[in-house]
């Protein structure tokens, strides 16, 4: 499956322990913890698909098990979607609920 896009009115800036997102087109505020934020740094173009984006996470944390990398690494790109900070892939806008729906049940059926 391919990985949603950042959306192009979101800051990023990364701080100790994690970063923080804004969109500054609807103002919401999202923290990131350290994951979150090496999951954020590796959307496309460094990844472009969920299941890449999991083997680079697992590679980052070994001590994790794939299928709970696989299972937050989706819950994370779902909340994102719903917060409209990442777009799935050919929108052009935020994403929002629909979009999410649809990554949720295609990343289902690949990884779960």
């Amino acid at each position: 499956m391919r990985l949603p896009l950042p959306s192009p009115d979101v800051m990023y800036r990364a701080v100790n322990d994690g970063a923080v997102l804004l969109s500054m087109r609807d103002e919401v505020y999202y923290g990131l913890n350290e994951v979150g934020s090496f999951i954020w740094e590796q959307l496309p173009p460094i990844c472009k698909t969920i299941e890449e984006l999991c083997s680079a996470v697992a590679k980052r944390y070994p001590d994790a098990s794939l299928e709970t990398i696989c299972t937050d690494v989706r819950e994370l790109i779902e909340d994102l979607l719903r917060h409209g900070l990442v777009r799935a892939p050919g929108e052009r806008g935020g994403g929002g609920k629909d979009a999410a729906a649809k990554i949720a049940r295609a990343a289902s059926s690949r990884l779960g």
